[in-house]
């Protein structure tokens, strides 16, 4: 019986970790957002800057900001896995503590 007190305690620690690590995953997405978001307005007022004229639209919009809205839609879809996969860490977190309470409280009991 008391294997099974140990192993409830083992598995509510591995579920905390994966809730901690699905909170750090989260603090780095929204560091990312920032980022790009930052980016997105250079990249607004380069447009507004290079569309005075026909001439530096077509040069501006070929040379630097396809490459810079690519980069940044690149981005955004890999915020979006990172944030999927964060998601799956805390419901994984979640059922693994609710798991190891049951293995402490119900097959720990003494008989």
């Amino acid at each position: 019986m008391r294997g099974n007190r140990w192993a409830g305690i083992c598995v509510c620690i591995a579920g905390a970790g994966l809730i901690l690590t699905a909170n750090y995953i989260n603090q780095r997405v929204a560091e990312g957002k920032e980022q790009i978001r930052e980016g997105e307005q250079k990249v607004s007022a380069g447009k507004i800057l290079f569309s005075l004229t026909p001439y530096t639209k077509e040069i501006g919009q070929k040379a630097i900001f396809d490459s810079a809205d690519s980069k940044i839609q690149a981005g955004k879809e890999e915020i979006a896995q990172y944030k999927g996969g964060a998601k799956q860490l805390q419901v994984g977190g979640v059922l693994l503590i609710v798991a190891g309470l049951g293995l402490f409280f119900i097959f720990g009991k003494k008989s």
